[in-house]
This record gives structure tokens, sequence and C-alpha cells, in this order.
């Protein structure tokens, strides 16, 4: 050969630097922790990320597989082989599990679906992913034969790292079919880590939180979702102002109110406490039938919304005379006069009973009249 080049060792070869990390808003302290606790190889083999919803689990789990799958000292690097397998979310020691609908289904037939959503959108919620599957009003499960799918994947040697990592999504979709999993979250295989990115680790059995090691995530903060929504989706300071503000640190959420190009539980809002204040029956059937054509996770968010309006409500008398005007703002300071503190905390109860009755499979057009009822009684008497 009259060129020659030396060949270069996939070990040796680094790519631009990307890192999960980056992507991650207002969990420092807990970065700062999990980072500590993996360099002094202290990471516990079986762990529990939990926080409310939109603040970064599926981040925090990719960032810690980064850190644990990287061969380099200075972990996790961002430009090695390794790495970039992680970014890509195609590292062969990395395995996925996550809610998918049908009793038949397993998570390895959907990996390409699953990769594609969670690096357009790494803050992506569960009506993300069913949007995506083309399920938005389908119960979505971890089912027990995905549950014996993590146990063989889990036995696998690993490929190419020292260790096999196991991120499980949304693990209280498991229900019941956690108990498949209880001998493996008490003894992993060696050099196996579990990694359950939960939003409502309350839903968990008990018998699985006590098998984990927990780390707390806050709600993140509403000047960094602020700026976030600024620099990646190109939103109005003012839009992007609203929607940081009312959105209780659900990035998530408010995300989708950029793409839905408003927040489409506005008008609902708006709706109900008209037709409940002059008592209008037929102002009650109309916003009934709206609010079931929603799916149920979609009734919950609505009713987090209402909730997040009756906080704006409560800090109308104390909001400077000179702050930034929306849409929400202004209605918040309106109805801000009609309803009294007392009220408003009666509101919130019937809010969290409605909630419940929702996650509980009620008959839904009983439990909202019965809603309505009750909150036209309140708003009535204030």
């Amino acid at each position: 050969m009259l060129f020659s080049e030396e060949e270069i060792p996939v070990s040796k070869i680094r790519y631009p630097k990307v890192l999960w990390s980056e992507k991650i808003l207002s969990q420092s302290h807990i970065l700062n922790l999990l980072n500590k606790i993996a360099q002094e190889g202290r990471f516990p083999h079986c762990s529990l990320i939990s926080g409310p919803p939109g603040s970064g689990q599926l981040l925090i789990g990719l960032h810690l597989a980064q850190l644990l799958l990287c061969k380099e000292e200075d972990k996790p690097c961002g430009t090695c082989a390794s790495c970039y397998k992680v970014i890509h979310m195609i590292h062969p020691d990395l395995n996925y599990s996550f809610p998918t609908i049908g009793s038949g289904s397993l998570c390895t037939d959907h990996y390409q679906e699953f990769r594609n959503s969670v690096i357009k959108n790494p803050y992506m919620n569960i009506q993300n992913w069913l949007k995506v599957a083309d399920a938005e009003n389908k119960q979505a499960n971890i089912t027990a034969k995905e549950a014996k799918s993590i146990i063989e994947r889990m036995s696998f040697k690993p490929f190419e790292s020292n260790c096999n990592v196991m991120l499980i999504w949304l693990p209280e979709y498991l229900g019941k079919e956690s108990n498949i999993l209880l001998k493996l979250l008490e003894e992993p295989p060696t050099n196996s880590y579990l990694i359950l990115l939960s939003e409502d680790s309350k839903s968990l059995l008990a018998t699985v939180k006590s098998r984990a090691q927990e780390y707390l995530l806050r709600p993140v903060e509403t000047n960094d979702i602020e700026e976030y929504l600024k620099q990646n989706f190109n939103v109005a300071e003012s839009k992007a102002s609203e929607y940081a503000l009312v959105c209780e640190g659900n990035v998530s959420l408010s995300i989708q109110w950029v793409e839905e190009e408003g927040i489409k539980h506005m008008e609902l809002i708006k709706q109900m406490f008209r037709a409940s204040y002059i008592v209008d029956p037929l102002n009650y059937l109309d916003w009934i039938d709206k609010i079931i054509l929603l799916t149920r996770d979609e009734m919950k968010q609505y009713f987090q919304f209402l909730n997040s309006v009756l906080e704006l409500c409560l800090k109308a008398p104390y909001s400077q005379p000179n702050q930034s005007s929306n849409e929400l703002l202004d209605y918040s300071r309106k109805i801000s006069t009609k309803i009294n503190h007392e009220s408003i905390e009666k509101i919130v109860i019937l809010i969290e009973e409605c909630i419940f009755g929702i996650q509980r499979n009620a008959n839904i057009r009983i439990l909202l009249l019965d809603f309505l009822i009750k909150l036209s009684a309140i708003l009535r008497k204030s």
C-alpha cells in the first residue's frame, strides 16, 4: 500500500463530548450525591429515583447509566465509546423496561420507538409515550411477561463493560406483578444495577420500596423551566413565564403546552367555575361531556392544573401591582376576589377526592357531577 493508516483501537476512539447530565434541570443536589457515591464504589445495586412528574427521572437514570458504564477514570467522560453508546441508548449492557399495551407485549419489541421518543424529549411522560404507541385511550402496564424478561436480561453476562444496568421507567405500572421481581431486587446478579425511575413511589408495593435505596428529586425551579422553554422551543417570554409558573415544576407538562400552543384546560376551568357559580345544570352536563373525552391521566392533569390555579388565587392579593400579566394570572386575580381562603381549602379537598376516584376507576359521570354540585355549594357560600 502506498498510504497506510495506523489502526486506532475502538477503546481509544474519542467522540464529541455529550453528557446526559447537561440536560438535567434543578437537580444539582442529587447529582452531586449520586456522583460521589458512584465514584466511591458505594452505588447500591437496587436504587429508586423518585420525584414529582416531569422532574427528570429518565435523565437521572441515563446519567447513572453513563456513569456506571464509562471505562475512564473521570466518569462519565462523555467522549468514550461507552458514553457515546449510552447517549444514543444503544449500549448492549444497558436495558430498559417501561409500560406497554397488551398482556403479551415485551419492551424489547419497542426499543427503537422508546429510544427515539426519549432522545427527542427526555422529559416525556406516559401520555407522550402512549401517543407514540397510538394507544392514548388504553391502559398501559408492565406485564408479568415483561417482569420475567427483566429477570432473564439481568442474568446475562456483560458484553462490553464490567456491569449490566437496567432502567425501569415508571415501576408503579408493575402493580402486583412487582412480586415476580422481589428476589431479583433483593439479590441482583453480581455487577448489575437495577434503577427504578418513579413518578409516584407511594403506589409501589412496600416490599419493593424496602429493597431499594431511594433518592428524592425536587420539582424543577420555575426560572429553569422558563429558560429551558425559551432556549429549546423558541417560546415568547410571556408564554414561557406563564407555563413555567403554573406547571408546578413539571417540565413535561410545560413542553406539552408549548406543543399544543396553549393550556388546553383553561377554557374548561372557566366553564366549570361559571357553571358552578350560577348553578347551570345544562352547562354542568356539557362540561362533564368534555371532560369524559379526556383519558384518565389527562383528567388527573386537569385537576392538578386546577390546583395550580387555586394556588395562584391565594398568591394574587400579595403579588406586586406591576407584575407581568398573562391570561392565567389575570383570571386567577379575577376569581381570587370571589373566593376566600376557607373555600379554596375545601375545593382542594374536593380535587383530591376526585383524583382518588379517577385512580380507583370510579364512575366518571357520577364523580364529576358530585364534584360540580359540591363546588357550587362552596362558591355560593364564599
